[in-house]
């Protein structure tokens, strides 16, 4: 919930300053990174397909999406 807060405050806070809010699929899961875009993120970690450095790291969701696993969870929700 913390995440969602602050992705929410900081939309509001820095709209004119900051463009782009990034959220971090591998460290948030698929299903909370798509809350946090509806919670103003708009950068679904930029372009980053896989991540060898946080599942090394211990990360508990996935490493890989293909360009069409991106398309897919964001049009989910749209």
């Amino acid at each position: 919930i913390l995440d969602m807060k602050v992705t929410a405050i900081s939309r509001i806070l820095f709209k004119d300053v900051i463009k782009n809010i990034q959220v971090p699929w591998v460290k948030l899961g698929i299903k909370f990174s798509q809350v946090c875009l509806m919670c103003g993120a708009n950068d679904y970690s930029g372009s980053m397909i896989e991540d060898d450095i946080s599942k090394s790291a211990g990360a508990n969701f996935g490493t890989f999406m293909t360009k069409e696993m991106y398309q897919e969870a964001i049009n989910s929700i749209l």
